[in-house]
């Protein structure tokens, strides 16, 4: 299955709550045709909090989301 996607190339502003300030988020990869972000993390680096501060910038831009913990598609 083609699937038209870019790694790396976005460049988001978002409001990071933990440090109280702007931030540019630079998601895993972007799926074209489905306008979605997919933010791939393993438990070790998935900080839950600052992925939720861009999650929310991203569906604010209009994107849709999904993110892979260790393999697995988790809603947060």
């Amino acid at each position: 299955k083609h699937i038209d996607y870019a790694m790396e190339s976005l460049r988001i502003l978002y409001w990071d709550s933990q440090t109280l300030r702007q931030r540019i988020a630079i998601p895993d990869f972007f799926l074209k045709e489905e306008n979605k972000i997919v933010e791939i993390k393993s438990e070790h680096t998935l900080d839950l909090q600052n992925m939720i501060d861009k999650k929310r910038a991203y569906i604010d831009h209009g994107y849709n989301f999904v993110l892979y913990v260790d393999k697995e598609r988790r809603d947060i």
